[in-house]
């Protein structure tokens, strides 16, 4: 019988390696809970003296809320109007953008003309007539 290694060993060891349960592999495991966890108790929330009392009691967060929701409403309002404008101005932008591509196209192509204008300036003139 081949030996096993000792990574063998340690992967499996609730046998030895005669194949009986190891005692000190078994006392080694954490034993599982048996118990299942209580869940938390429920308090009654304590009740007004009067109905006046409790109406604005209850009324209180539910204004709260609303302000809290009209201000949600004003804070959409402002950014579609930001969206709207920057959306506004990166039109414009890219409409700029074109005709400045546009013009720096001719403006190159004028460079490369001017160029080569001046090369043919550069040149000695030809002697045709000499004798």
């Amino acid at each position: 019988m081949p030996e096993r290694r000792q990574e063998d060993r340690e992967a499996s060891p609730s046998k030895s390696l005669t194949g009986a349960p190891n005692a000190a592999a078994s006392k080694a495991r954490p034993p599982k809970p048996t118990a299942s966890p209580k869940p938390p108790a429920v308090t009654a929330a304590p009740e007004a003296e009067t109905p006046e009392a409790r109406s604005v009691e209850e009324g209180a967060p539910i204004q709260e809320r609303h302000e809290q929701l009209r201000a949600a409403r004003k804070e959409i309002t402002h950014l579609r109007e930001r969206n709207n404008s920057l959306a506004a101005q990166m039109e414009d932008l890219g409409t700029r953008n074109k005709k400045l591509d546009y013009t720096l196209r001719e403006v190159r192509e004028q460079v490369v003309s001017l160029r080569d204008d001046l090369e043919k300036l550069r040149q000695p003139p030809a002697e045709y007539a000499t004798v």
